[in-house]
């Protein structure tokens, strides 16, 4: 009965493999960022990230790094001659120093450095 009441009360979190809010956000990071980029995001976003590249393999040859965008900022001039930058954030102000492109309008911000 308790089993029962548990499942009635909490459907909706048997629910969410049905729904592509994970999906979406993958898919949106492949139509923007190129391949063979560095995807710098912080720990809530780079999880479906690194979902969509290791086990969907729908990002190709992406590398997806777990930070917050300004914990390796020390590293991205080293890194771009050999790959793009694509950085999830909310705060365009982490890239001082560097040109800064937004790659779409959508929410979380999505930023390509060169």
């Amino acid at each position: 009965v308790l089993l029962a009441g548990d499942v009635a009360t909490n459907a909706a979190l048997f629910a969410q493999p049905a729904q592509r809010d994970g999906r979406a956000f993958i898919e949106r990071i492949a139509a923007v960022s190129p391949a063979h980029a560095i995807l710098v995001a912080p720990w809530n976003y780079a999880t479906t990230l690194a979902y969509g590249t290791y086990v969907l393999h729908a990002l190709g040859d992406r590398i997806v790094l777990t930070a917050d965008a300004h914990e390796y900022q020390r590293r991205y001039r080293d890194w771009l001659p050999q790959h793009a930058i694509v950085v999830v954030s909310n705060d365009e102000q982490t890239f001082k120093g560097f040109a800064v492109h937004e790659l779409d309008e959508g929410s979380p911000h999505i930023y390509a450095l060169r």
